[in-house]
């Protein structure tokens, strides 16, 4: 048998805003086995290149976000996913 899941309720404005960086900001929900974060970066923001262990999806609130993938340069914008 499996153990039930734990149910959980926590309201975003309850959620701890980690500064990064002067320019990029960060709020995440973490369980077992999955993370949640919302990062709201301002104008002229970088991210390194990086890697993930786990998939990754990213979907645009407003503005636009500029990526590099597989060598080609992609700009999503607000309403679309990654």
């Amino acid at each position: 048998m499996s153990t039930p899941a734990v149910f959980k309720y926590i309201p975003w404005n309850k959620v701890e805003r980690e500064k990064l960086n002067p320019l990029i900001d960060r709020e995440m929900v973490v369980g077992d086995q999955v993370m949640l974060a919302r990062v709201i970066m301002k104008k002229g923001a970088h991210v390194p290149l990086h890697h993930h262990h786990n998939e990754q999806v990213t979907y645009i609130l407003e503005g636009a976000l500029k990526f590099a993938i597989d060598g080609k340069e992609i700009v999503v914008n607000a309403g679309e996913v990654l």
